[in-house]
């Protein structure tokens, strides 16, 4: 499973180790459609289709397989045939349910009733657990690919507008950093300055703040530290820019001395550690971000800001990671304010 290389290869082996190793032939891998509402068939077993037939896309609410993704544990059904719906059951009696985090679920079923036990139980989640796993390697894969890709377009750009907004929108469709904007830095202001914000940020708010050693502010901390800031609920932070922001989650990324990127959610503790690993490999200082920075006339021979060896936030709940680090998120949109960030 771990050698796969496609999410349905991964399927694949789901559902056939349910068969080989569980014991029981019928079963069904669903995955998480774009839509975010259905969960759609994968994979599943030859006797599946022979004993059941074809089967369905379930939505994730008010069926057996929706109610497992949604609450994230397994369900066991003594007899599926006394549940009232409209799907075809064919000779599938006694089912059960394992999530695969936030991919899908894993459906297997027994033309008898009443037959899976504590073992059983643990063994799907077990299997479950592994194909969840794997998916997430997948996912973490594309992720870096996409981004080397963007890496490699921003390489063949040479306006340094297009540069910019190719990095916000890299960090938006493959990390899903839906309310993102980078800032670059300015040496002859000694200034963080707004250069490129995603849809969804210009959606939330008006305008965006320049950032100084002279206010508080958690990106200018970030950026003079040089290390990867993730909060889970800003709200709870004194030393953020404006105590009224909408932003509660905060991740905060330095491009070594060229600037930081910001991404935000209005959900508290939106970012978990997959999100922010995965933006790793693109935090890290480059050439071409020196180029962006040049191009962008902040290139003055003036003095880099001094880096306090410790600049901590004057908050709670509140993580470092070593120079970089990343979020994976969702699309936030909201009433029309100032951003007032961070």
């Amino acid at each position: 499973m771990m050698n796969a290389t496609t999410r349905e290869e991964v399927c694949e082996v789901a559902a056939d180790a349910a068969k080989r190793v569980l014991g029981y032939p019928i079963a069904v891998v669903r995955l998480l459609a774009d839509d975010g509402e259905t969960l759609v068939p994968t994979a599943m077993t030859t006797e599946t289709r022979e004993q059941v037939g074809e089967r369905p896309a379930y939505s994730i609410r008010d069926t057996p397989a929706g109610r497992a993704y949604e609450s994230g544990e397994s369900a066991v059904y003594d007899d599926i045939h006394n549940i009232d719906d409209d799907y075809e059951k064919g000779d599938a009696h006694a089912a059960m349910y394992a999530p695969l985090g936030d991919h899908g679920v894993i459906s297997i079923a027994d033309t008898r009733t009443d037959v899976f036990d504590r073992a059983d139980i643990g063994l799907a989640n077990v299997l479950g657990s592994n194909t969840e796993t794997a998916l997430d390697r997948l996912e973490h894969e594309r992720r870096v690919t996409d981004l080397h890709d963007a890496t490699r377009a921003m390489i063949g750009v040479e306006i340094p507008e297009e540069v910019r907004e190719i990095a916000v929108e890299a960090a938006r469709s493959t990390l899903g950093l839906r309310v993102c904007t980078a800032w670059l830095y300015d040496d002859a202001a000694e200034a963080l300055r707004p250069a490129a914000s995603s849809e969804e940020a210009r959606a939330l708010f008006e305008t965006f703040p320049t950032y100084t050693a002279a206010g508080d502010s958690l990106s200018w901390q970030a950026f003079t530290t040089g290390e990867t800031r993730v909060y889970e609920d800003v709200s709870t932070v004194t030393g953020r820019h404006d105590p009224g922001t909408p932003i509660r989650a905060d991740l905060i990324v330095p491009f070594g001395d060229y600037g930081v990127l910001n991404a935000g959610s209005t959900e508290a503790s939106a970012f978990d550690a997959a999100d922010e690993n995965t933006l790793r490999s693109y935090s890290q200082p480059t050439p071409r971000w020196r180029s962006i920075a040049s191009s962008a006339k902040h290139t003055s021979d003036a003095t880099r800001p001094n880096r306090p060896a410790e600049c901590p936030p004057r908050g709670v709940r509140e993580r470092r990671l070593p120079r970089r680090a990343q979020p994976a998120q969702r699309d936030h949109r909201q009433r029309r304010t100032s951003p007032r960030d961070r």
